[in-house]
């Protein structure tokens, strides 16, 4: 399910936030078991089988971060984030690499179609936060099961970001005040235009000149600079318009979900670009990726701008 389809527009949000917005607010076990509700639908409506898959990652990754609240030591919580990666990577790339065997060998090893779900990378993202935030003692009480859940399959931002941090999530579920609703409702509505009224009209452009190209037509230079031209807008204004509407969401819910972009387009740099494109990834790579680098001697400050050119953007925005 996206945000800008009709029965999510129509059918689940409104009265959603509606019921929420009205529980007693200081009730919390009452607001995580309507947003469990609300996280199992849009999760489920993908397909029974990814929800059960993201069911069972949450069984698990709930299991490690119990095992690095008792046992911090470096090896296991390599270990453990070495467990939550392994699912992402069967999924994104065993067909990829069976493909590859099966050509260079010139066999015929077949592999049945993998069910990934929705937003996967995006939940092996905050799962390695969320293990590495309770190594560094960052939170403090190890979350339950139901908490971990909540915060994994968060709908809002489940499907394209941005990536939250644990402590961020509890908080809005501690939160007794709610969004205001003109702004809640107006971020929404421009990140639904975005989506639907800029990036829909564009993809029809780009994929004009991207699918004539991979067919073999050829067209002129200025032909192919306004399909570059278009996809590159489409992948900006599709990209920002879901993370409005996910803190438009957020906001409704009482959750204060941070800034994704920053006009990235408007950047001098290609650096400056990737601090203001996809800005929670980011500061992801910067925290967890970067720091750990430091820590293990790298001290070239360059070594962070090359972690997030390894990071496949286009990729992300559909996972």
């Amino acid at each position: 399910m996206t945000f800008s389809n009709e029965i999510f527009l129509i059918g689940l949000l409104p009265w959603f936030v509606i019921i929420y917005r009205f529980l007693p607010q200081k009730k919390t076990w009452i607001k995580k078991a309507s947003l469990f509700l609300a996280n199992s639908i849009f999760v489920a409506w993908g397909g029974v089988g990814a929800f059960l898959i993201l069911c069972l990652f949450t069984v698990i990754i709930s299991f490690l971060s119990l095992l690095v609240y008792k046992i911090r030591r470096k090896y296991i919580l390599a270990g453990c984030v070495l467990l939550a990666v392994l699912p992402l990577l069967f999924m994104k790339y065993s067909i990829f690499i069976i493909d590859n065997i099966n050509r260079i060998l010139g066999l015929d090893i077949k592999i049945s179609t993998i069910v990934v779900p929705m937003g996967i990378s995006f939940v092996t993202f905050e799962a390695i936060s969320l293990l590495a935030d309770i190594y560094n003692t960052k939170i403090i009480k190890n979350p339950d099961i139901l908490s971990t859940y909540l915060y994994l399959t968060f709908f809002p931002t489940i499907t394209s970001g941005p990536i939250i941090r644990y402590n961020e999530f509890e908080n809005g579920l501690l939160n007794i005040n709610q969004g205001v609703l003109g702004s809640s409702i107006e971020r929404i509505i421009i990140g639904l235009s975005k989506k639907v009224l800029v990036a829909d009209k564009l993809a029809f452009l780009a994929n004009y000149y991207f699918d004539g190209v991979a067919a073999g037509n050829s067209f002129s230079s200025l032909g192919l600079w306004i399909g570059s031209i278009a996809y590159t807008l489409q992948l900006y204004f599709d990209f920002s318009g879901y993370s409005d509407m996910a803190i438009g969401i957020g906001q409704l819910l009482g959750f204060n979900i941070s800034e994704n972009f920053d006009k990235p387009y408007r950047a001098c740099s290609i650096s400056e670009f990737w601090k203001k494109w996809h800005k929670s990834l980011t500061l992801w790579f910067r925290d967890y990726i970067y720091s750990f680098g430091r820590k293990q001697g790298f001290k070239n400050k360059t070594y962070c701008e090359y972690a997030h050119c390894l990071a496949d953007y286009r990729a992300l925005a559909w996972c």
